[in-house]
């Protein structure tokens, strides 16, 4: 997603440890090669040829050269290559490290990527099984639909594209369809009592409709001040170091004004499950709120409550979409 290329290494071997301003050092398997001439292409050497690719980065983005050149292969069979210098060196090209390496990129930092698997993307990439007789399936590893890819938006990934000037390919969804021991049913974005949305969702198959709905009723209402706090200051600001200082000063006037979310904010980093859990017991909502984690790798217990909140603000806006990226994540 964070594409376009100019030469920076990753190392498509197993990498534990890495200078940007050192000479040679072995990193399981790997050795890597940097310091030197600052802004030179680059490749990161690995003892096993015929594994390596290398993430681009220029000033607005990332993009994958899935083979090196036969020249560069050699040197990394032989244990030599490139003496290179990079302002930053970052380890893991999942979405976290590829946002970094092109943000530092773009404001004007000369940036080195490495990476221990064959791709990058972390869990934003996909791949293929071929059934004899049937056909090839793709199979996305990680997220593989998007909240507000569609337009600009509060979504931290989109952001990070608007800064980059970049865009990607999608296909807007006003819901999606679920399959669950209930039978087929269908989820549908925007106010929550507009025909197929959470109200009527919850009426349909919830076990007890009136306790779900009225738990949602009151999850909602418990949620009311954070959304607003959350509004108030972008997913994209938030970080759990002391730079959230700096990075959240936005939201200074919203509690200047509102001095009574400030005590909660500490709830907004915590596990949603701890909100959830004292309101929401009817098992149909409460399975549902899990599947709304999925995109953490969790259920609620252990997604962090500042995401849920986001989502479950956003999703019910007028006009709300799901994105799918055209031709999936990879």
């Amino acid at each position: 997603m964070l594409a376009k290329a100019h030469a920076v290494g990753f190392a498509a071997a197993p990498v534990r440890s890495l200078s940007s301003h050192q000479s040679p050092r072995k990193a399981t398997g790997s050795r890597i090669i940097a310091g030197g001439r600052r802004g030179s292409p680059s490749l990161a050497q690995t003892s096993r040829p015929g594994r390596i690719g290398s993430v681009g980065i220029n000033r607005r983005g990332l993009g994958l050269k899935v083979r090196a050149s036969a020249a560069q292969e050699q040197g990394a069979a032989s244990g030599t290559g490139y003496d290179e210098e990079y302002d930053i060196v970052v380890i893991g090209s999942g979405v976290g490290g590829l946002t970094a390496g092109a943000m530092l990129a773009r404001y004007g930092k000369t940036v080195k990527v490495v990476e221990a698997h064959y791709a990058p993307g972390g869990c934003c990439h996909m791949f293929r099984h071929i059934q004899k007789d049937v056909g090839v399936y793709e199979f996305e590893v990680g997220p593989s639909i998007w909240e507000g890819l569609d337009r600009p938006c509060d979504n931290p990934l989109r952001m990070v594209l608007d800064v980059l000037e970049e865009e990607v390919p999608v296909k807007a969804y006003d819901g999606w369809s679920m399959w669950t021991e209930e039978g087929h049913w269908r989820y549908k974005f925007g106010p929550i009592d507009e025909p197929g949305g959470v109200i009527e969702m919850l009426a349909d198959n919830a076990t007890d409709p009136k306790a779900a709905v009225k738990e949602w009723n009151e999850l909602q209402d418990s949620l009311q001040v954070l959304s607003e706090a959350n509004d108030a200051c972008p997913l994209l600001h938030l970080r759990q170091d002391a730079g959230i200082l700096l990075s959240t000063m936005s939201a200074v006037p919203f509690y200047a004004t509102h001095p009574k979310a400030l005590p909660l904010v500490p709830a907004l980093f915590d596990s949603f499950h701890k909100m959830v859990d004292p309101i929401v017991k009817e098992p149909f909502l409460r399975r549902w709120l899990d599947a709304l984690s999925f995109f953490s790798g969790f259920p609620a217990k252990g997604t962090m409550s500042a995401a849920m909140i986001y989502c479950l603000t956003i999703f019910h806006k007028p006009d709300a979409t799901l994105s799918a990226p055209t031709g999936g994540t990879a």
